[in-house]
């Protein structure tokens, strides 16, 4: 039997547990996956734990992505060069890999059409923790030209864009600052990496509809969160005539490639997205 799970802080809202237990009864691998909720002093123990449970693996979320680093044993390149961990393999010995999902989750999520659209073009990220910073490689390897990483925290948004300004390619640019001086000129593409406008603080939104106004009709807005699946930002977005996808795909996404690394087999895809849009529209 193969067990599974997600560890964050907090993970009552995660839909994951319903997508891959629904992918191994489709594939008929017998496991379970769970959630665990683990206080941020305790993280050490949960890592320790998981593995002396014989666990096979499990995924990383806010706000363990970059704090993990240092209590696995190996990284893969991937997940080095962005910096943060969202999924980990645990071997038979016990040794642990790192590894990370949420660029393929992301980029995926997206229409060729959109990525050619993007192409040489200028985003804004709020949030600078460690979504962001895979965000960011993905960002660089669909050719965007300016990054703005806009954080409460501006020296954690320095950080950040630090980081991958040493790792960029394609000429990306980051460029940091604080979410006060939030300038939306010329961007095509806004993304909130933060967790402002989540379940159950649905009435918060990280920018004012007169930050949404200032971009161009062709621009496209991408938050990360899908409980709601429509936040006050995406609402501004689609009011004012802008494309706007939400985070259930890269979700759905980022899990089939982190249970293919577990089961080393092809994963149904379409169970997974069909049992996570179920569980949304049972919330509504």
């Amino acid at each position: 039997m193969i067990k599974l799970g997600v560890i964050g802080y907090p993970v009552k809202h995660t839909l994951s547990p319903v997508m891959h237990n629904a992918a191994l009864a489709e594939m008929s691998i017998p496991g379970v996956y769970l959630p665990f909720e683990v206080d941020p002093d305790s993280l050490r123990d949960a890592v320790k734990g998981l593995s002396v449970l014989d666990f096979q693996g499990y995924n990383v979320t806010i706000p363990f992505k970059v704090s993990i680093m240092d209590l696995i044993d190996d990284i893969t390149e991937e997940a080095s060069l962005i910096g943060s961990v969202n999924t980990v393999i645990i071997y038979p010995s016990r040794k642990t890999l790192g590894a990370n999902t949420d660029i393929f989750g992301f980029m995926e999520t997206f229409s060729n059409e959109d990525k050619e659209l993007l192409k040489g073009n200028k985003a804004a990220v709020l949030g600078a923790g460690g979504a962001s910073r895979a965000i960011g490689v993905a960002l660089c390897k669909m050719g965007l030209k300016e990054v703005a990483l806009y954080d409460v925290y501006p020296e954690k948004a320095e950080d950040t864009c630090k980081h991958l300004n040493k790792i960029s390619f394609n000429d990306t640019q980051f460029k940091p600052d604080d979410v006060k001086n939030v300038n939306l000129e010329g961007v095509k593409l806004l993304v909130n990496a933060s967790p402002v406008g989540m379940h159950p603080n649905d009435h918060q939104y990280p920018l004012d509809r007169e930050h949404i106004e200032c971009l161009d009709k062709k621009s496209i807005v991408f938050d990360l969160i899908y409980r709601p699946q429509k936040t006050v930002l995406l609402k501004y977005a689609e009011f004012n005539g802008l494309k706007v996808y939400n985070g259930s795909e890269m979700l759905v996404r980022q899990g089939a490639k982190s249970l293919e690394m577990w089961v080393n087999q092809e994963v149904p895809v379409d169970i997974m997205r069909d049992k996570v849009i179920e569980s949304l529209e049972n919330e509504i």
